[in-house]
Formats: C-alpha cells, structure tokens, sequence
C-alpha cells in the first residue's frame, strides 16, 4: 500500500491488520522513506467485544444529588445509525432539559447534569436511542 504525503517521499509503506483468535484487531504500520529508511513504526490493538451490545443506563451517580449528578450510558453499535437523545422530566412528565440530542459513536459516554435552576424534587431521566429507552428517578435534595 503506498501514501502521498506532502513534503515527504514516501515509497513503501506497510500496514497489516490482523484479526487473532481472541477478537481483537491487531493493526501495525511502517513508513518509510524512498530510501526504505524507517520514519515511523506503531501498533494498534483494538477490541471489538468491549463495545457494548445494548442500550443501557446506569444508575445516576450520586442519587439523591444536589446539585449536580452524572449519568452513564452505554451505545450499542448497530447497522443503522440513530439519534441519541437524553433528557430530564419533572414529575407530570413536563421535559424541563435536553442534556443530549444527536448523533454518538458506540461506547459509553458520560454527561453531568447540573440542576441548580431547579427546585429539590423527583425528576426522571430517559435515554432514547434506535426505538429503545430507558428510564430512571433521580432526587434532587436541596
């Protein structure tokens, strides 16, 4: 595989990628110049079974709070790409924020949720993702 690069003349370069018994992806690269003299060498292991298969929420952190809370959720990878959408609702269901709305690579991902502007109280939060949700209580103790 060859690569242009500005400024550099770059003739054999070498990337294997490599899928073990395990599950993981192995990638190694080598650049070199025209000279065949290395420029750069790296390795790269990834593996796929640590992204999650599932829509999921973990329990809000602390709960009850005051006035600031985190929440974590996890992103399956899916064929489809969806919007993500996590927000707050006040006890008759009323959405008072939007904490996320849009698009996320697959992974778990953390969002704090400052409610200071807010009175103490039961407050809900749902993550939406692909036709799912998931939902829990949270006590804001002022």
């Amino acid at each position: 595989m060859e690569f242009a690069r500005e400024n550099i003349d770059l003739k054999t370069d070498t990337i294997k990628i490599l899928y073990d018994k395990k599950n993981k992806i192995n990638l190694f690269y080598e650049l070199a110049s025209s000279e065949k003299t290395t420029i750069q060498r790296g390795s790269l292991e990834f593996d796929p079974t640590l992204l999650p298969d599932k829509l999921f929420l973990s329990p809000a952190f602390p709960n009850p709070f005051n006035p600031v809370t985190t929440l974590r959720f996890d992103i399956p990878e899916t064929i489809n790409s969806s919007f993500v959408f996590l927000n707050i609702y006040d006890i008759k269901g009323r959405m008072v924020e939007k904490l996320v709305e849009g698009s996320m690579l697959p992974g778990s991902h953390y969002v704090k949720w400052d409610a200071k502007q807010f009175s103490s109280g039961v407050y809900f939060v749902k993550l939406t993702y692909d036709n799912q949700s998931r939902s829990q209580k949270l006590i804001l103790l002022k």
